[in-house]
């Protein structure tokens, strides 16, 4: 890449010299010159051509570089609150340097503007030492005037990218906007309440509230290109006047006269580009938020992973005193005590807001409480940098992967896939049924987009998530955290996949929230949080006897059953 660029930015001079050469030996044998400027021109045309493809793979590589950078940075930290904010989702998102607009440029087309900048110095001073063969006291004359242009072309693209970059909440709220009408689910109920109006005008109030300054400043950028002219042309007219009135006066060699001549309009052209500048200008963002997001994202010594022997068995969990919101006029857990015991089968019930998903959230970890602690045989699970590889967990908002089926279940648990292991936690998840039917079994890829790929409903997602964490469990992990883990599935079929897990309590801790009381009922102890709290706890039949706030939840759950409703969730609805 190196020798290519010096080859391209030396060419002119080269060029020059070639030039003034046959213009010089045109009255007698002009052979060798002719064919030297024939080789510069042969040469010129394999470099432009070859560099494009090595500028591509450079660029390439640079961008897939910073990108995994960026994923690294992002996934870095234990917890998700700071990601969440969104001044950290503006800088994920412009240090993701995906250029959508032409102003924007990506790290590797900075990276090579930036060489091609240093290159083009090269080339800068031989085109001067061949201006300077012919009168050095040509060349501060064109140096000079260059310099400065160059000067007002750097500030002029500064100030203009500052003002794009100034607009980018507006850009990413137009951008939001315009996507809108793309989209299946949100197309519809535009169309049914009539927003699309709406809609158009409120993405152009995004993209004018965004572009206006920016086009102002193209219109001055514009008007401000007399003044640019003026400063190239004036100095070069001045030069060529100067060599053409020498060359005619004093008889000197036309030739020679050539090359100053062309490479003094070489020295302009290399410092009056603005590509790269435009490149270095448009990547800058991406860059330095890049290394803001290291700053503001930096992990604690206790978040980078460590190796360590696995846990012999499940341990204590105690929630001592938890206080926490997801924002700070809004607690949601409000001095939450609660002991899980190894091995227990806990099920946490209440009702929607009560806390139940926050209380999977914060012992996950990926949340840290406003205060007290959560103790794991006596540490704070924020200090035990092995506690990730003790859980097991199925979220309400699952991930829906677009791998085959053995991919996706493998996720469960880092390392080579265990065959074996897939197969015993599809059939302990109620899926061998539905992978048995599968054209290429746990090969087969979730993905219509692709050959042979299928998409699965709802309730069988959510048995192939469950799967990847049974997967999990087999692979050595000591707590299984299942929020809402049936929610897509009909009674009969979560009863029968509880009745597969009952074997796993003897090594395992399970912690179950679910809205169906029925399906709770046989867990070890049941906890029901209200206000942030535990209001209830006991078996079940303790908890009926007392008959407080779950005795009344589970009789009306009851009659509503006994009536017919089908209380499956919705594909996408949480609770």
């Amino acid at each position: 890449m190196v020798v290519q660029g010096l080859i391209m930015e030396t060419l002119p001079a080269v060029g020059a010299v070639a030039t003034g050469w046959l213009l010089t030996r045109l009255d007698g044998d002009f052979t060798a010159p002719l064919i030297v400027l024939g080789a510069v021109f042969l040469l010129g045309q394999i470099n432009g051509i070859s560099s494009r493809w090595i500028a591509l793979l450079a660029i390439s590589r640079i961008d897939n570089h910073h990108k995994s950078a960026v994923a690294t940075v992002a996934t870095g930290t234990s917890t998700v609150e700071i990601i969440e904010r969104q001044e950290v989702q503006n800088l994920l998102k412009s240090a993701a340097a995906d250029p959508g607009a032409w102003t924007e440029k990506t790290p590797g087309q900075g990276a090579l503007g930036a060489l091609y900048i240093l290159l083009r110095y090269v080339g800068l001073i031989a085109s001067a030492s061949v201006v300077g063969a012919w009168s050095p006291w040509l060349v501060p004359i064109l140096l000079l005037p260059a310099f400065a242009l160059r000067g007002i072309v750097i500030r002029m693209w500064k100030r203009h990218f500052r003002i794009y970059a100034g607009g980018f909440e507006h850009h990413r709220r137009y951008r939001y906007w315009g996507e809108m009408p793309l989209k299946r689910s949100e197309a519809k109920e535009l169309r049914v309440f009539g927003l699309s109006e709406w809609l158009v005008n409120r993405h152009q109030d995004e993209l004018h509230n965004h572009l206006d300054p920016v086009w102002e400043n193209d219109r001055a950028m514009a008007r401000a290109q007399w003044r640019l002219a003026a400063l190239s042309l004036l100095p070069l007219a001045a030069a060529f006047c100067a060599i053409a009135y020498t060359t005619a006066a004093q008889g000197s060699s036309v030739g020679v006269a050539s090359a100053a001549l062309t490479a003094a309009w070489g020295i302009f052209s290399l410092l009056a580009s603005s590509g790269e500048v435009m490149n270095m200008e448009g990547s800058r963002h991406g860059i330095t938020d890049l290394a803001e997001l290291r700053e503001r994202l930096r992990p604690a010594e206790h978040d980078r992973p460590r190796t360590g022997g696995e846990p012999s068995g499940p341990p204590l969990i105690r929630f001592e005193d938890i206080a926490f919101g997801y924002s700070p006029d809004a607690p949601v857990m409000k001095g939450l005590n609660l002991d899980i015991r190894p091995g227990e089968r806990l099920a946490v019930v209440g009702f929607n807001g009560a806390g139940k998903s926050t209380l999977t959230k914060l012992l996950a970890g990926v949340y840290r409480p406003t205060s007290g602690r959560i103790l794991a045989d006596g540490t704070d699970i924020a200090d035990d940098p092995q506690w990730r590889s003790r859980l097991a967990v199925v979220f309400q908002d699952f991930i829906k992967y677009q791998l085959t089926v053995a991919e996706n279940i493998a996720l469960g648990s880092p390392g080579a896939p265990d065959l074996d292991s897939i197969r015993k936690a599809v059939d302990e998840a109620g899926f061998g049924d539905v992978v048995d039917g599968l054209e290429s079994g746990l090969d087969t890829p979730l993905d219509r987009s692709r050959t042979g790929g299928v998409d699965l409903s709802g309730g069988q997602w959510q048995q192939l998530a469950l799967a990847r964490a049974l997967y999990a469990v087999d692979r050595g992990a000591r707590i299984l955290v299942l929020d809402e883990p049936t929610a897509h599935l009909d009674v009969r079929t979560e009863k029968d996949l509880f009745d597969r897990l009952g074997g796993h309590d003897e090594h395992l801790t399970t912690v179950l929230i679910s809205h169906r009381l029925s399906t709770v009922r046989d867990a070890d102890r049941i906890v029901l949080l209200a206000d942030g709290a535990v209001a209830e706890s006991g078996t079940h039949d303790e908890l009926m006897a007392l008959g407080g706030t779950y005795a009344h939840m589970f009789n009306l759950q009851a009659e509503r059953y006994k009536s017919g409703f089908d209380d499956r969730l919705e594909e996408g609805e949480l609770r």
